[in-house]
Order: C-alpha cells, then sequence, then structure tokens
C-alpha cells in the first residue's frame, strides 16, 4: 500500500526522507516547522500554511504540539513484535500462513507473493513499562515460556532476534478531544488509533485525508476553520478528492516522510 500511494504522487510535491521536526511554532498566519536531518544533523527552519501529523501512533506532531503520549494514549495491556522472516517457515510453503494461539498470547505468520512472511507476536502483560527494560526479544521469549517453543517458535524466535528491522511496542488506542491545534492538524493513527486488533487503520487515515484535501481545496483560505469541519464531518462519507492548494507540511512515518516521522519503540 505505501508503494502504491508513494507511486501515485504527482510530480511536484517534495519528498523528504529522514527527516524530523523538533520544535513546532504558530501563529495567526502559518507554521514555523524546525527539522532535524539524520544524515547531517542539521536543523532548518521552514514556514508553512498547515502542518498535517500522520506520523503514527507516537506521533512527533502530536506530541511537539498538543501535549505528552501518556496524555492521549489508552493503554490495552499487550505486547507487540514483528517483522519479516529470513526464510520460510521450516516445512511449510512459501504461501502457507500459520496461527499458534493460546488464551493471552499468540504469533500469526502472514504470507507474502513478493517477499517473505511476516511474523507478528501479540501476547497480554500486566507490566508494560518493564517489557521495555529488556531487549525485545527477551521478553518476547519470556512471554511464551515456561513450554517448550518446538520447531516453529524456535524458528520464529531466532528470525525475529537476527531481523535487520524489527516492531515491539505496545497497544493502545489514541483518544483525543480535538485533532486540530491553530494550523496544526492530525490525521491517522496520529489523531484516531483504534488499535491494532481493530484494524482500518491505514482505511480510516486515507479516508480523513481526503475530507482534509476536499475542505481544504473548498476553504482554502482559511485553514483552521476547515481543519474543525474535518472533526465535525469525520463520520460522513468524503466526496472525490481533490489536491490541497496552499503550501503544507506532511509528517508521515518513514520512509516517505515530509517533515516529520515518529517510529515505534523497538530494541536492538
Amino acid at each position: 500500500m505505501e508503494n502504491a500511494l508513494y507511486s501515485a504522487l504527482p510530480a511536484d510535491v517534495e519528498v523528504r526522507f529522514a527527516t524530523s521536526p523538533v520544535a513546532i511554532a504558530q501563529d495567526d498566519r502559518g507554521v514555523d516547522v524546525t527539522m532535524l536531518g539524520a544524515a547531517t544533523g542539521a536543523t532548518t527552519t521552514e514556514r508553512f500554511d498547515l502542518v498535517v501529523g500522520a506520523d503514527g501512533m507516537r506521533s512527533t506532531v502530536r506530541r511537539l504540539v498538543f501535549g505528552p503520549h501518556e496524555a492521549f494514549l489508552r493503554p490495552m495491556d499487550y505486547m507487540i513484535g514483528a517483522c519479516v522472516l529470513q526464510r520460510p517457515i521450516e516445512g511449510h510453503r512459501t504461501s502457507d500462513g500459520l496461527v499458534l494461539a493460546e488464551a493471552g498470547r499468540s504469533a500469526w505468520v502472514f504470507p507474502f507473493v513478493n517477499h517473505n512472511p511476516t511474523v507478528l507476536f501479540s501476547y497480554r502483560v500486566d507490566d508494560v513499562a518493564g517489557q521495555f527494560r529488556r531487549p525485545a526479544i527477551d521478553s518476547v521469549r519470556a512471554a511464551f515460556a515456561p513450554e517448550p517453543a518446538g520447531p516453529v517458535l524456535s524458528q520464529l524466535f531466532d528470525d525475529y532476534a537476527a531481523a535487520d528491522e524489527r516492531l515491539f511496542d505496545s497497544v493502545n488506542q489514541v483518544c483525543m478531544e480535538r485533532w486540530h491545534e491553530g494550523r496544526v492538524v492530525l490525521l491517522g493513527d496520529a489523531a484516531w488509533c483504534l488499535t491494532l486488533y481493530s484494524g482500518m487503520g491505514a482505511s480510516t487515515g486515507m479516508a480523513g485525508a481526503e475530507l482534509l484535501g476536499n475542505l481544504l481545496a473548498q476553504h482554502p483560505t482559511t485553514c483552521p476553520a476547515r481543519c474543525a469541519s474535518g472533526r465535525r464531518s469525520c463520520a460522513r462519507s468524503p466526496p472525490a478528492c481533490s489536491r490541497p492548494r496552499r503550501r503544507c507540511a506532511s509528517c508521515s512515518p518513514p520512509p516517505a516522510s515530509c517533515s516529520g516521522s515518529s517510529a515505534p519503540r523497538s530494541s536492538a
């Protein structure tokens, strides 16, 4: 989906990789965003008419403008871990999906056409913070103990431990009274994460973006008012998509991050 959306971008849309917002200040006429380039370590400040934070559950834009994560995250007392496997599960075809499930813990293997399967670990905990005090693989292994892992689960553990990139995070809902503050607006999981288990994150994120784009196209000179209107209209089906006509900074998760990103917690 990410590749499809990226490929559909108009040629005049600038995309900056490895760039994150570190400060956001606004007035009645615009928003000043200070951005950090990961490759150079240099910071630059640019001015925008509107800043859109679509940077995930642990949104950097939300933290900088609305407040700390703890004010908006509702914990579900579950942890997840995920990665792309190094190889198909031994004894199974690449196209096979697997589910290992017990009360309070599960491991799911999802097959793909164009790359190796992925694994998703999910388990319930009493102490979310304690899960981050040790390497991710240690927490995952402990969640499936004390029974012997067996060949399939052992391979999943080994591939997760060896993965160059892995996800390890807690499961939360994002609950907010409002999704905009002046000329800064949030979209997708940054604003209304329904939790991993409910799904619909991509669908509601794109629907929200379409609605915001339509409102900005219809009312290009009244950004804050249109953001408020979008909040009230979110339950209605949006019309056909139109491109915004003003200069906007859009912050979304890597790799296609324009002026910011917020990656989930991970453990090396």
